[in-house]
C-alpha cells in the first residue's frame, strides 16, 4: 500500500470526536461571562463534521481540593467525578476561565490538582511503568476584567497542566491569538459588542475541533505500531485500554 492509499482508507469527515467545552467560573451560567464565550467555541466546533458537544460547568460547583500525594479515595465526595468522567471521554478540551487573583478560579485548580493526582497514582497502583499519553487537543479563553489583569499568567497554568497531563495544546489564528483567545471583559453586553474577541473564540473552537479529528485519525491508522501508552482508558484515570484496536 502506497502513502495515497492509506490516507485514503480513512475518510477524515466521518472521524466523530467529543468535545468538552467547561465554563470554569463558579457562577451560574446565567450570569456567567465565561458561559458566553464557551458558546462561542461550541458554534466554532459544531461547524466541523462529526462533533459531539460535551458541557460541564462549575457554577455552583462543589471540588474538595487535595494535596499532591493525598489518597484520592479518601477525598470528600463531591461533583469531581462528573468534572473527571467528562473529561476522560473527550477528545479535544477547551477551558473558559475568569481570572481569579493572576489565575483561574479555586474550583479549576483543585480539579487540575486531583486530576494529575489520580492519574499518577492510578498508573502506579497498576504497576505501569509508563504515564499514559491522552493527546487530548487543549486550549483556553480567559477573561478579566483588567485589561492586563493575568490573561497570560491563566493561560499558561492552564498550558502547563496541558502539557503535563501529556496533552496537545493548540491556539487561535495568529497574530491576534498566540496561546489561545485572552480578553478584556468590564460587562456581558460589552463582551457580546466586541467581535474580534468573539470571533476569536468561535476560531478556537474550530481549530481544536480539527486538530482533535485529524490527531484521532492518526492514532487509529497508528494503532499496530504505537505503544500502548497512546491508548489511555477512556473511563478509568491513569489506566491503558487499547479500545481502537482490531
Amino acid at each position: 500500500m502506497d502513502k495515497n492509499e492509506l490516507i485514503d482508507s480513512l475518510d477524515y469527515k466521518k472521524v466523530d470526536i467529543k468535545f468538552l467545552v467547561i465554563s470554569g467560573s463558579p457562577r451560574s451560567e446565567k450570569i456567567s461571562r465565561s458561559a458566553i464565550l464557551a458558546q462561542e467555541v461550541i458554534a466554532g466546533a459544531q461547524e466541523i463534521d462529526a462533533v459531539e458537544i460535551i458541557r460541564y460547568s462549575f457554577g455552583n460547583k462543589r471540588i474538595a481540593p487535595l494535596h499532591v500525594g493525598a489518597n484520592v479515595k479518601d477525598a470528600a465526595k463531591d461533583d469531581f467525578d462528573a468534572f473527571h468522567e467528562k473529561w476522560l471521554e473527550a477528545d479535544a478540551v477547551i477551558w473558559s476561565v475568569p481570572i481569579y487573583h493572576m489565575g483561574p478560579p479555586s474550583l479549576v485548580r483543585a480539579a487540575l490538582n486531583r486530576l494529575s493526582d489520580l492519574t499518577i497514582s492510578s498508573s502506579r497502583d497498576a504497576d505501569q511503568s509508563y504515564l499514559p499519553r491522552p493527546s487530548k487537543v487543549v486550549s483556553a479563553v480567559v477573561q478579566g476584567n483588567s485589561r492586563y489583569g493575568g490573561q497570560e499568567i491563566t493561560m499558561q497554568y492552564l498550558m502547563q497542566h496541558a502539557h503535563q497531563m501529556r496533552c496537545l495544546w493548540v491556539s487561535a489564528d495568529m497574530p491576534e491569538s498566540y496561546h489561545g483567545v485572552c480578553a478584556h471583559v468590564l460587562t456581558a453586553e460589552g463582551l457580546r459588542a466586541d467581535k474580534g474577541v468573539m470571533n476569536m473564540a468561535r476560531e478556537l473552537g474550530r481549530r481544536a475541533a480539527e486538530t482533535a479529528k485529524f490527531v484521532k485519525a492518526g492514532l487509529m491508522l497508528s494503532e499496530n505500531w504505537l505503544p500502548d501508552e497512546y491508548y489511555p482508558s477512556r473511563t478509568d484515570a491513569g489506566l491503558i485500554d487499547r479500545h481502537l484496536s482490531a
